[in-house]
């Protein structure tokens, strides 16, 4: 079914993401249809990350490009894409490219897509799998409800995620290059066990590039209500310019966090250690309740490990 390899694949995304890396501030109006409630995000501009190898390793671009090809599409058509998904079945798959919606239509028909209608907008069906055209040159994809919200949230676009408290607040604080892949995870009102999960993934994995410190720091915080990482490629070779946004539960306890890291790097400073030269290698800023923390990676640190 499509649920499951579209929340397979945001899934096996964020792990990635969220195991040490992306994010960007890549501005698309296909936003414009993500609900605000909306508790995992990935933007990607597909027409560079297409050309980029570590990228397409980063987040599985294969798997997108046999995704593209099942609702008619080729991959090479699709310019930017987007996933969401909340804690429930509400999940789906925006593409826009340079894609005919008459000739795509026409695909779905001929592999035995129906047609049905969803608040006077055509969506088509094949089991649980729902795909609709809203515009030529738009795609969305997903369950029925994922590919529904999509259609409502873009006819009232106060709904959207754009407007969402804690979204405004990470995007707000990510910097750096327009990076072709972005990636947010948000915990949902009264929760914060998703939050926490990429905390702890992050922790783990700059563990591995003597930078456990700082993962350590933020996941023994365990307040965070949300997360966002930049990467583009760093100012050295084999490196990438890291950018972690997170929002912290309220401003005392980004002010002892930012405390934490700031006596860390101090302390970095004193001795002479690969470790200790890696925690030199980053800086961090807090505004508000939003801590802002760049550092350079290696590729190593980004890699799914059998593909180095």
């Amino acid at each position: 079914m499509l649920k499951g390899k579209l929340l397979l694949f945001f899934g096996i995304c964020c792990i990635l993401l969220f195991g040490g890396n992306s994010c960007s501030r890549r501005e698309t109006g296909l936003l414009d249809s993500v609900p605000s409630d909306s508790t995992a995000l990935l933007i990607v501009n597909w027409s560079s990350v297409k050309n980029d190898n570590d990228l397409k390793l980063l987040f599985t671009g294969n798997e997108f490009e046999a995704q593209t090809r099942r609702f008619g599409v080729e991959s090479a058509e699709v310019s930017e894409f987007v996933v969401f998904s909340d804690n429930g079945t509400k999940a789906a798959l925006l593409m826009r490219g340079k894609f005919d919606r008459r000739e795509v239509v026409e695909r779905l028909k001929s592999d035995g897509w129906s047609e049905e209608s969803n608040d006077g907008t055509k969506i088509y069906a094949s089991g649980d799998d729902y795909a609709a055209l809203p515009q030529n040159g738009v795609l969305i994809a997903g369950t029925r409800r994922g590919v529904s919200a999509a259609l409502q949230t873009a006819k009232n676009s106060s709904e959207s995620i754009q407007n969402a408290v804690a979204f405004k607040k990470i995007k707000a604080s990510m910097t750096g290059s327009k990076s072709p892949v972005t990636a947010f995870l948000i915990a949902p009102e009264g929760t914060l066990e998703m939050a926490d999960a990429a905390l702890s993934v992050t922790a783990g994995a700059m563990s591995l590039f003597g930078l456990g410190a700082i993962g350590d720091i933020l996941q023994k915080m365990n307040i965070a209500e949300g997360a966002g990482f930049t990467v583009a490629h760093g100012s050295k070779s084999q490196k990438y310019a890291v950018n972690l946004c997170v929002l912290m539960r309220d401003e005392k306890s980004a002010l002892v966090a930012a405390g934490a890291l700031n006596m860390m790097k101090s302390l970095s400073g004193m001795v002479k250690t690969n470790d200790a030269e890696n925690l030199q290698d980053f800086d961090f800023t807090r505004k508000e309740k939003v801590l802002s923390i760049k550092m350079e990676m290696p590729r190593e640190a980004l890699m799914p490990a059998n593909k180095r």
